[in-house]
């Protein structure tokens, strides 16, 4: 079963409360999640050794699972969030979003989230389009780093869904 890395905004009791609603259901379903406050801890911002280790462990985390599902709340998503994305798009491992408000969804996000195609609106739907997604036979990841291959991946999973001119 495919690892997942949980983003999302983690400034308050009511987000960490969410995220933790996503990772159950996930764990429920058979796949093992990485959720950055419970796994790797909240930041001292005090403590430069704190911000490393966490850093540290969430790069570990992010190079180790096989897909993101992220929080994206808000009129501006959560910028680390955002850069957890953005990482794992990088390596060609799919990303999918929740939100239940998509008017100020920023574009690059929507882009990443399969132009929109892997974005639910609350966790039965996000559910849901994990199934799909299995179904559909998409390989597993082997938790190494293959930035090129990874790449081509993205690349390629473009080019299935670009719309034809």
């Amino acid at each position: 079963m495919p690892r997942v890395y949980v983003a999302g905004p983690l400034f308050n009791t009511h987000e960490r409360w969410y995220l933790e609603r996503i990772a159950e259901s996930l764990e429920s379903a058979g796949y093992a999640t990485f959720l950055p406050h419970r796994d790797a801890g909240l930041i001292d911002l005090q403590s430069p050794a704190s911000q490393a280790k966490v850093f540290r462990d969430d790069i570990t985390a992010l190079d180790s699972c096989d897909l993101c599902v992220a929080l994206l709340t808000g009129p501006d998503q959560d910028s680390g969030t955002s850069a957890e994305l953005g990482y794992m798009f990088a390596y060609g491992k799919p990303c999918f979003g929740i939100s239940d408000d998509f008017r100020y969804l920023n574009n690059m996000l929507w882009g990443i989230c399969g132009e929109g195609r892997r974005m639910a609106k609350d966790i039965p739907g996000l559910m849901a389009l994990l199934a799909d997604w299995r179904a559909a036979g998409v390989p597993g990841h082997s938790g190494a780093r293959l930035g090129p291959q990874r790449a081509e991946l993205a690349r390629q999973d473009r080019d299935d869904h670009t719309p034809a001119q």
